[in-house]
């Protein structure tokens, strides 16, 4: 085994055949979300990933930035390491520990005293061994490092379930509000084929106005302009009585969707505005083929603030599955 480091002729190749063949991979990874990132964060990342190589095919990626003020992550996104599809388990047990040899080295961890590390650990749950929920071999690493780990929560729904089927989970009240919305309401779908200038123009004036200030900057809003022009994510607009009062954000790939940011007029929340916006994001990502609907993660009492709760509150109505993982 060896390591291909980003400076090597077969990297980018090696790469894109790793991630293109990752169905579970978030589309929060793609190219156009990960500039937005850059923005976000007003910071010029440093990609650090290096592949281990095996028998003349790459056998695992490690996604990782250069780390900033003591935290290790991938444009401030979870760590991620893929695997290759059909990597055996020797295989990956020699991979593992090289890996991780390669990782101390890249990050330096030792001289740069890294104290936070953002990871995930999903318990192996895109196996198709549904009862192997053992943490990886990466999250052992940190935790004999010292990193804490705390236990969180996802919420996905399946999308290749019937339309049927996926509105019978959502709460019954969400039903009501949902109809209340198809009838009261017009919509606008915005996507690479219809996005304008005006458009994000549009998004962020009433996201300024909900919020009460500018929250990011204008930067950020033009890399959301791009990605959706690349195909890379979609917009939802919902009108009343004629005015813009909701719109919906959603980041997507072939397999899956992300609930990303929505805006509301928060003068017509006893309105169920959001409700049917929400679900034509969840309708519109199933047409598109995508196998799962991400709503990211889940809070509850024990741990959140209450307009996190409060959110996840919301988002639950629309059913699906709560996972557990753990999260450095």
């Amino acid at each position: 085994m060896d390591v291909v480091t980003q400076d090597a002729e077969n990297f980018e190749t090696y790469k894109s055949s790793l991630l293109d063949q990752d169905k579970s991979l978030s589309p929060l990874y793609q190219k156009g979300n990960l500039a937005y990132y850059q923005a976000y964060f007003q910071h010029d990342f440093k990609e650090k990933s290096f592949i281990i190589h095996y028998k003349k095919k790459p056998l695992l990626l490690l996604l990782v930035t250069e780390s900033i003020d003591q935290e290790c992550s991938y444009f401030g996104l979870p760590i991620q390491l893929i695997w290759r599809n059909d990597a055996a388990s020797d295989e990956k047990k020699g991979a593992i520990k090289l890996a991780i040899k390669q990782f101390e080295k890249t990050l330096n961890t030792k001289e740069n005293s890294i104290n936070h590390i953002v990871y995930k650990d999903m318990f192996n749950s895109f196996s198709e061994d549904k009862s192997n929920h053992s943490i990886s071999e990466f999250s052992l690493y940190l935790l004999k490092k010292g990193f804490p780990a705390v236990t969180a929560y996802s919420q996905t729904l399946h999308l290749q379930q019937s339309e049927d089927l996926l509105l019978a989970d959502v709460r019954k009240n969400y039903r009501a509000d949902i109809r209340w919305g198809e009838k009261n309401m017009h919509f606008k779908l915005i996507d690479c084929e219809s996005i304008s200038k005006i458009d994000i123009s549009e998004f962020r004036d009433l996201h300024v106005s909900v919020s009460g200030k500018e929250t990011r900057s204008m930067e950020t809003w033009q890399k959301q302009h791009e990605f959706i022009e690349s195909n890379e994510g979609f917009i939802l607009f919902g009108y009343l009585d004629g005015k813009l009062v909701a719109a919906s954000l959603f980041i997507h790939n072939e397999n899956l969707c992300y609930y990303g940011v929505g805006a509301y007029r928060r003068e017509l929340f006893d309105k169920p505005i959001s409700h049917a916006l929400v679900w034509r994001g969840v309708m519109h990502a199933k047409a598109l083929g995508c196998q799962q609907f991400e709503f990211g993660e889940a809070f509850f009492p024990t741990k959140g603030t209450d307009k996190e709760i409060a959110i996840s509150r919301f988002k639950q109505g629309f059913g699906g599955d709560i996972v557990s993982y753990l999260s450095f």
